[in-house]
Parts: C-alpha cells; sequence; structure tokens
C-alpha cells in the first residue's frame, strides 16, 4: 500500500501544473531572432534577419533576410516531444538539428541538439509588409 501511494506521488509530480501550458502551446506564436549564441545576429559578415511563426496544428512559416536583401519564406511542419522541437520544411529536408527548448511568455530559446548553438527570439508580430513581399522558396 506504501509503495502503491509513492509511486502514485511520483507519476503525479511529474505532470505540467494545471496553469502551466505544455511547450507545444507556448510556442504557437511570431517570434525575431534577437541573437545566435549570444552574439550578434551575423552570417558570412552579413546582418540575419529571422521571424518564425509557429501555427497550431503544426505548421511553421520562417522568414529570413540576409544583408540587405529581400526576404524570403520557407514553410513545413514542426513537432514537440517532451522539450525537444523538431522539424521538417515543406520540400521534405529536415532542420538541420532538433534543439532544446527554453521558453517563457516573451522568449523563446533553441538550443542545437548537434552543434550547441543557442538561437534566442523575442515574442513578435510579423510586420504585414513582411509577409507580403517574401520570396517563397
Amino acid at each position: 500500500m506504501i509503495l502503491s501511494a509513492a509511486l502514485l506521488c511520483a507519476v503525479s509530480c511529474k505532470e505540467p501544473l494545471p496553469d502551466e501550458p505544455a511547450i507545444s502551446e507556448s510556442i504557437i506564436g511570431e517570434w525575431q531572432l534577437s541573437g545566435v549564441s549570444t552574439k550578434a545576429v551575423t552570417f558570412a559578415g552579413q546582418t540575419v534577419d529571422v521571424y518564425l511563426a509557429f501555427e497550431t496544428g503544426g505548421g511553421f512559416t520562417l522568414y529570413q533576410m540576409l544583408g540587405q536583401g529581400r526576404y524570403h519564406s520557407y514553410t513545413g511542419k514542426w513537432a514537440v516531444a517532451g522539450n525537444t522541437l523538431t522539424g521538417t520544411y515543406s520540400s521534405g529536408s529536415s532542420w538541420g538539428s532538433s534543439y532544446t527548448v527554453d521558453i517563457t511568455d516573451k522568449t523563446l530559446t533553441l538550443t542545437s541538439d548537434t552543434g550547441g548553438e543557442v538561437d534566442t527570439y523575442v515574442k513578435v508580430s510579423i510586420p504585414d509588409s513582411i509577409k507580403k513581399e517574401a520570396y517563397a522558396e
């Protein structure tokens, strides 16, 4: 009887509290990349601007601009298992890594499971002009 009570407590203690939404619910929304590995967001010496929208139902749209060019949009599907985020582009290619997720109301931190890169996003509304003018990949 005591063993059963201990097991019940151990199992029930691992469940999220009712007021703490699961990662798959908290990640829904629009985010802007604000840092990579706590450094300025650059690639080959050029600034990179990234917006990422996670949709209910597992879809995502990523808007990316390198340097002073035009935004490019990429779509696909995402999934969360525990605190691990994975994704596949509409082309069928998987993301370059899976990510460990840490999320608050206004900050999304994704740590690459293959290279230790840490990407930090802040919650924003993606400007309509970016959504309308992005070149679809």
